[in-house]
């Protein structure tokens, strides 16, 4: 028998349900939309986007009419520039992820060396790197502070708003130790549903015998959930609810996963990049392989 206990805290948080929004009346109007990689990690939604009109592409000259800023905001070049063409601008930017990016244009005024503790590779770091002119220093976990030193004595810290909490309090004290700077100004820029998320794992855990995080590959918060999941729990990423396997959640022989009657506790999880409705279909299809 199965129980299902989802997560206080699913489904879209505000900041993509506010793009998502945004989008949806753009395209009621227009034929049209553009976007410059995908508004959302999340397949099964951009599926029914790009259905609606929506134009993902890579370059910015593909653009021939409006702009959609994706959930991770953009480059402020590439803005600029589509400005330059004329081109009417939608911006979806997450509104605490405009707060980091204000916080950056602070530290390069003040004249702080600026470090962004996040993946490289990401959209959201990218864009973040573009507020500092592109010299700031990326910092990520496999880094091991190989910056020695730095030609500024002031030094200002933000994170990539997905990252794992304890990572970037680890880093961050990491990096004040080597450089010791005569100036360390850090911000806390986690995303706070994210952190939410992240702390319902600890109380999940002590309630479950699975976990089973629902969201996209591609998703950086998705993908830390799922991390922290496994430390605590057998756990198990799908994108949709098609990809249940039954016998996963099929009562073990480690009896300190399962209740004496047979019971099996799976707890349930999703990105913020996950659809409240594919929540519900995820729940109602576990419930079913009772």
């Amino acid at each position: 028998m199965i129980e299902v206990i989802i997560a206080e805290d699913t489904g879209f948080c505000y900041g993509v349900k506010r793009a998502i929004d945004l989008l949806n009346r753009r395209l009621k109007n227009k034929k049209e939309v553009f976007s410059l990689g995908p508004v959302i990690h999340n397949r099964l939604v951009g599926k029914e986007l790009k259905g609606k009109g929506l134009k993902i592409v890579e370059n910015p000259s593909q653009i021939k009419s409006e702009l959609l800023v994706r959930c991770h905001g953009l480059h402020p070049v590439l803005i600029e520039e589509a400005r330059k063409r004329k081109i009417k601008i939608i911006d979806a930017t997450c509104p605490f992820l405009r707060m980091v990016q204000r916080r950056i244009r602070y530290l390069v005024a003040n004249g702080y060396r600026v470090i962004i503790v996040g993946d490289s590779n990401h959209p959201e770091v990218k864009a973040l790197a573009g507020f500092a002119h592109d010299e700031a220093i990326i910092i990520d976990k496999s880094s091991k502070f190989k910056v020695k030193s730095l030609e500024f004595k002031k030094v200002g810290v933000v994170g990539q708003t997905t990252i794992n909490t304890r990572e970037y309090h680890r880093i961050v004290t990491g990096l004040y130790k080597k450089l010791k700077p005569e100036e360390f100004l850090v911000f806390n820029t986690i995303c706070k549903i994210t952190e939410k998320r992240q702390r319902e794992v600890g109380y999940l855990s002590r309630k479950v015998n699975f976990f089973l995080v629902l969201g996209s590959k591609e998703s950086s918060n998705t993908r830390t959930l799922f991390e922290l999941c496994r430390k605590k729990r057998p756990s198990f990423l799908i994108e949709e609810p098609s990809q249940i396997k039954e016998e996963w959640f099929t009562p073990i022989r480690d009896k300190s996963l399962t209740e004496p009657e047979g019971k099996v506790r799976v707890g349930l999880l999703s990105g913020t990049s996950t659809p409240g409705w594919l929540v519900k279909e995820t729940a109602d299809t576990l419930a079913k392989l009772n």
